[in-house]
């Protein structure tokens, strides 16, 4: 039975879908998408054969993976206890797995986060963007760790008390995913000991959904009436929520430290997110 040897642990909303969707057309991949086995309780208790079954259709190519990017944070489901038991499972389940992540500026991805949380019908569109980033309406999102899963330092620490370095891929979306996305499938072919030489295509594409704001509120308060009127609605213009430019200024500070330590931990430049900070002061 095959089992993965490759894992895209995070962070969500950082462009774990264009990596998968980019890799899934080389012939060498197979992944599958969010299976959910080390971070939900019930499905880990399913026992590894459960896991197995999920990667039979990867029988014989020479990467074989998974994107759940609800890994990196360990703490989707509450009842997984420690947020350390994913990479103690992982470790446990599959100790030679290299493992891909990806990190955005922690800013918007979070904004990012919070129109994801409406889209998928996790939060209501009536509530403010601005109160929810800068705390003042913790119960509206509490649970969805739209701040916290920005705090990539203690996050990838943990994983580092499991695996040595070397198994990790840690790329930067601002830069890896959206200035060189050719030389970032490179490396990832590279990685995952997979031909370099495939031509990828549609490189410069996004593939998350918009939605027009109408259709949020239909979805989120009238599901029916979405499905009946989704002819009309899908013509109208896809918005985004967007915060004004003292939360992103607030969001920016109270991420600073943590941009200090995450350099120092990984290693990698990112005055990327230092500009688009001064771009929003």
């Amino acid at each position: 039975m095959p089992v993965p040897n490759f894992l895209i642990i995070g962070a969500q909303k950082s462009g774990t879908t264009w990596v998968s969707h980019r890799l899934m057309q080389h012939p060498q991949v197979f992944i599958e998408q969010g299976t959910y086995f080390f971070d939900n309780p019930t499905h880990f208790a399913r026992g590894v054969n459960w896991y197995s079954r999920c990667f039979e259709a990867g029988a014989g190519k020479a990467a074989i993976g998974e994107k759940t990017p609800s890994y990196l944070w360990g703490e989707k489901f509450p009842a997984s206890g420690e947020a350390t038991n994913v990479p103690r499972r992982v470790r446990d389940v599959l100790p030679h797995a290299k493992l891909i992540i990806v990190l955005r500026n922690p800013v918007t991805r979070a904004v990012s986060q919070f129109n994801h949380s409406i889209r998928s019908g996790k939060l209501s569109p009536f509530v403010n963007i601005d109160a929810a980033l800068t705390g003042r309406r913790p119960d509206a999102v509490r649970g969805l760790g739209i701040f916290e899963r920005g705090l990539y330092s203690r996050q990838i620490e943990r994983w580092f008390q499991f695996f040595p370095r070397e198994q990790f891929q840690i790329l930067v979306f601002e830069r890896d995913v959206m200035q060189q996305p050719l030389p970032c499938l490179d490396r990832l072919c590279r990685f995952l000991s997979i031909d370099p030489a495939f031509q990828f295509k549609t490189v410069a594409n996004r593939d998350n959904e918009k939605l027009s704001k109408i259709e949020l509120i239909l979805k989120y308060y009238v599901p029916p009436l979405r499905r009946v009127l989704r002819p009309i609605i899908k013509r109208l213009a896809k918005e985004s929520f967007r915060p004004q430019s003292a939360t992103l200024a607030h969001l920016h500070e109270a991420y600073a430290e943590e941009r200090e330590r995450l350099a120092t931990l990984v290693g990698v430049e990112l005055s990327c997110w230092e500009r688009a900070r001064s771009a929003a002061a």
